[in-house]
């Protein structure tokens, strides 16, 4: 009688996801100098060597003319400067000028979230994404923390994405 038997291999991962590390973009940034570099736009996990030379990566001003910097672009950037790969996460960055009037700007900022809609409530980590259905207690711009019901009585804090996203990073 022949019998088989399972072997279990697990790997602890102690390095960033992807061999350049994990760029996370942060929803807003006020703008308050001519130039504007990768660390203004969002976190960077990686090795202090890679982490170092993506933040100082300058991003170009006619990439940002339009108020807005998306993924596609943030991608454009890291491969002109030949980085490695990298896991991105976040759709883009919304990039405001800092003037007298940047507070009644992003107070103006439209709404995208009406209390009582159904969005999408992510809860992203470090090589992985958990969605679940929420509904908005406040109303809210691109940009803005608010609560989000979940199943049940649960109540969490997220950042709005778009008109159907609010995320939490961890």
């Amino acid at each position: 009688m022949l019998r088989c038997g399972a072997v279990i291999v697990l790997i602890a991962l102690s390095a960033p996801c992807f061999a350049g590390g994990d760029i996370f973009l942060y929803p807003r940034v006020n703008r308050t100098s001519e130039n504007i570099v990768f660390s203004d736009i969002a976190k960077i996990e990686a090795d202090p060597g890679t982490t170092i030379r993506i933040s100082g990566i300058v991003v170009d001003e006619g990439r940002v003319s339009d108020g807005y910097l998306d993924k596609n672009e943030v991608l454009d950037i890291l491969r002109e400067s030949g980085v490695g790969d990298v896991a991105i996460y976040g759709s883009g960055v919304r990039v405001f000028r800092e003037t007298a009037g940047a507070d009644a700007a992003m107070a103006a900022a439209p709404v995208v979230v009406k209390k009582g809609k159904a969005v999408r409530f992510q809860v992203v980590g470090r090589c992985m994404r958990v969605e679940v259905p929420g509904t908005a207690m406040h109303d809210g711009a691109v940009g803005d923390v608010i609560p989000v019901k979940l199943k049940g009585t649960v109540v969490s804090r997220g950042t709005i994405i778009n008109d159907r996203v609010v995320e939490l990073s961890l």
